[in-house]
C-alpha cells in the first residue's frame, strides 16, 4: 500500500491525489533525506599557498533550505469530477500558510511552497501533480553508527558485528584497544598503554560498512589541479606580472549506494552520514593507498530510492581537499 500524505494536515488523498514515483525511485517523495549545501563561506584561498583553509569549527557549519519534491497524479473515470477534484486540489495548496507540515509514513517536515506547482494534464481525466517544498531549517542531527572490535585487538575484516564471536563495543569517544584485549574506560588515548588503530578505515576511523555504504566511484580522484597566478603591478615599468602562486584545491565526488534493512533503519543511517560530514572538523578518506584531508560545502544526495525487501538510494557527494601534495 502506497503512504498517505498530508500537507498542512490535509490528506491529499481527499483530492483524488494518488502518489507517483520520482525519477528512479518507488516513492513518491525525493529530496527529503539529502544534506543540504553550507550557507556562507565555507573556506578562505591564500593565493601563495597550496589548497584552501577551512572553515569547518562548530559555529561554521550552518547549511541553507533543503528542496523536496512529491510526485503523484489526480484521476477520475468521470470527467466532471476530475475536473472538480483538480480545481479543489488548485485552491487547496494556493491557500496553503507560509510554513505548514509535510507528512507520510516515512516522516515529517516543516516546509514552505516558494516554486510553482506544476500540473501536466493528461488526455481530460487526469493530471500528473509535482509539487515542490522548501524546509528551511532542516533537522540533520545525527549520531556515530554502531562499530564492533575483535576482542584480540584486530580489526573484523567489515567491522560488522557477527555471530559467536568475542567482541567490545567501540566507544564513541576513541577508536583504540589496549594490548590486553579491554577497552580504556574513557575509551581515549592512554600515553602509558599499548593501542591499536583501525588500519583499513575508509574515512577517519570508520568503514564505509558501519555506514550501510557500498562506495562505488571515486571520481577525479587523479586530476592534477590548476595552479594559481599571482598578479603583481610594477607602476613604474607600467606594466603588471603574473608569478606562480599556490594550487588549487582538489575535489572528490563519492558515488555509492546506501543500503538499509527497512525505512527506519534508512533514516538512522542517513543520520549517521549527517553526523559524519555535517561534523565540525576535516574527514580523513582513505583510497587506493593514498589519504585525503577534505570536507563537505555542497552536501550530499540520495536518489532513485527503492523501498523492496530492502532499502535502497543512489549516495553522491563532492568533497574539497583542504591541500594539495
Amino acid at each position: 500500500m502506497p503512504s498517505e500524505y498530508y500537507v498542512n494536515g490535509q490528506a491529499l488523498s481527499a483530492f483524488g491525489f494518488i502518489p507517483g514515483h520520482a525519477p528512479g525511485s518507488n516513492l513518491a517523495l525525493s529530496g527529503a533525506w539529502d544534506m543540504p549545501k553550507r550557507a556562507g563561506e565555507c573556506y578562505h584561498t591564500w593565493q601563495e599557498e597550496k589548497g584552501i583553509e577551512p572553515y569547518v569549527e562548530e559555529e561554521d557549519l550552518l547549511f541553507g533550505p533543503r528542496e523536496i519534491r512529491l510526485t503523484g497524479s489526480i484521476f477520475s473515470e468521470n470527467r466532471p469530477l476530475f475536473r472538480e477534484r483538480l480545481e479543489a486540489f488548485r485552491a487547496f495548496i494556493q491557500t496553503l500558510p507560509p510554513t505548514f507540515e509535510l507528512r507520510c509514513d516515512w516522516g515529517q517536515w516543516q516546509v514552505s511552497r516558494k516554486t510553482k506547482a506544476t500540473v501536466e494534464l493528461k488526455a481530460s481525466r487526469a493530471a500528473r501533480i509535482t509539487l515542490v517544498f522548501h524546509e528551511f531549517a532542516p533537522d540533520l542531527s545525527g549520531t556515530a553508527p554502531a562499530q564492533w572490535i575483535l576482542a584480540t585487538r584486530f580489526w573484523n575484516e567489515r567491522g560488522v558485528w557477527i555471530d559467536d564471536a568475542l567482541w567490545y563495543d567501540r566507544m564513541e569517544t576513541g577508536v583504540w584497544l589496549l594490548e590486553t584485549g579491554l577497552w580504556n574506560t574513557a575509551g581515549v588515548w592512554d600515553r602509558n598503554g599499548a593501542w591499536y588503530g583501525n588500519p583499513r578505515a575508509d574515512i577517519d576511523d570508520w568503514l564505509w560498512e558501519s555506514f550501510g555504504m557500498i562506495l562505488s566511484e571515486v571520481a577525479e580522484v587523479a586530476t592534477i589541479p590548476a595552479r594559481r597566478e599571482i598578479k603583481i603591478t610594477q607602476p613604474a615599468a607600467r606594466e603588471t606580472l603574473y608569478v606562480p602562486g599556490g594550487q588549487e584545491p582538489g575535489s572528490l565526488t563519492l558515488s555509492g549506494w546506501l543500503v538499509a534493512a527497512d525505512m527506519a533503519d534508512f533514516e538512522r543511517k542517513v543520520r549517521s552520514l549527517y553526523w559524519l560530514f555535517g561534523s565540525a572538523g576535516v574527514r580523513r578518506l582513505r583510497h587506493q593507498g593514498r589519504t585525503y584531508d577534505c570536507f563537505a560545502t555542497e552536501g550530499f544526495t540520495l536518489t532513485g530510492i527503492q523501498k523492496r525487501e530492502k532499502t535502497y538510494a543512489k549516495f553522491k557527494i563532492k568533497l574539497l581537499e583542504c591541500g594539495n601534495e
